[in-house]
């Protein structure tokens, strides 16, 4: 069973290997109290009087899109193969 979030709350863990020095240092996901999924990412920095912080984005999960071509002259349905061709 995957693990589900509650409304109003998220969670976060520290990636093993960045990418760059640029790439966050933790990834996760948050829950809004409506029910939406966002991604964050979270950098650990200092501020100028050295306390700790974290500087946090959040972003909409990429939805997958449909291919939406048109190769079958007009009709969206897969090409027609039924013909005398015997392979």
């Amino acid at each position: 069973m995957a693990y589900e979030l509650d409304p109003g709350n998220g969670s976060a863990l520290r990636v093993e290997e960045k990418r760059s020095d640029k790439s966050p240092d933790f990834t996760g996901v948050i829950k809004t109290p409506s029910g939406e999924e966002l991604k964050i990412a979270m950098w650990y920095g200092k501020t100028k009087r050295g306390q700790g912080r974290f500087g946090i984005k959040i972003e909409e999960f990429e939805r997958k899109r449909e291919d939406t071509r048109d190769n079958n002259y007009g009709r969206n349905e897969a090409p027609d193969f039924d013909d005398d061709i015997p392979f």
